[in-house]
């Protein structure tokens, strides 16, 4: 895959010390970067994940491949651009391949690399054109998701009140499916959206909702975060 440019000692995918394929430790690097809240870093090792993967023959596609490399390029500020071209590329094979259910998922994560790379115009259309898939397939648009990237979108876009709705509409499906993680963040970015709406109070009911759920999962730096957007606040009451 000519995207997946790897120096020559990738080739040869060593094990590390203690016998595990370098495979295996990128992808615990990316979920430990992503809970330390460090883009950067989560971002490499995505990179890293999507390149191992490919050599070691995991992806049946070169579809799903692009769209982890997609991810992980738009968690660097210099490949933005990268991003969008990886992303793009992906759901291109998958229109010619006739593959539908695949070209949901590479929607949602088109939508998600445009605002991560500050495209949320294009992300929106993005959105709405997952919607219109999922009705054709009959898939409930709340299993892909498309309430809680529709609200970052929104959010994105300083249209609080559409955010917070989306964003309202997701927290049940996180509940529901004890996605407790998923549901902190949910809840922290309706906090944010209640802010310029000059809602304090909904916002710091939501960001405590949140705390409390970021510190029974232990993710300090998350919930460092939140105590310093309650304190901010709080001082604007």
């Amino acid at each position: 895959m000519g995207s997946l440019t790897l120096s020559s000692a990738w080739l040869s995918l060593p094990a590390t010390k203690d016998g595990t394929p370098a495979q295996c430790h990128s992808c615990g690097s990316a979920a430990a970067f992503e809970q330390l809240a460090d883009q950067r870093a989560f971002g490499t090792a995505l990179y890293w994940r999507a390149a191992c993967e490919w050599i070691l023959g995991y992806f049946q596609a070169e579809s799903p491949a692009l769209r982890l490399h997609a991810i992980s390029q738009a968690n660097l500020p210099e490949h933005h651009a990268d991003a969008v071209a990886s992303v793009e590329r992906a759901l291109a094979l998958v229109e010619v391949v006739g593959q539908p259910i695949n070209e949901l998922e590479i929607l949602h994560s088109a939508a998600h690399v445009r605002n991560l790379t500050g495209r949320h115009q294009a992300a929106l259309a993005r959105c709405q054109n997952g919607l219109r898939l999922a009705r054709n397939l009959e898939v409930a648009a709340s299993d892909a998701d498309w309430p809680a990237i529709l609200g970052d979108t929104y959010h994105d876009l300083g249209r609080y009140r559409d955010a917070a709705d989306y964003l309202s509409n997701a927290l049940p499906i996180f509940e529901d499916h004890f996605m407790n993680r998923a549901h902190a963040l949910c809840l922290l970015k309706l906090g944010y959206s209640y802010q310029p709406m000059a809602d304090r109070e909904a916002a710091i009911m939501r960001l405590n909702e949140s705390l409390a759920i970021f510190e029974e999962l232990q993710l300090s730096h998350h919930a460092q975060r939140v105590r310093d957007t309650i304190v901010s606040c709080r001082n604007r009451l």
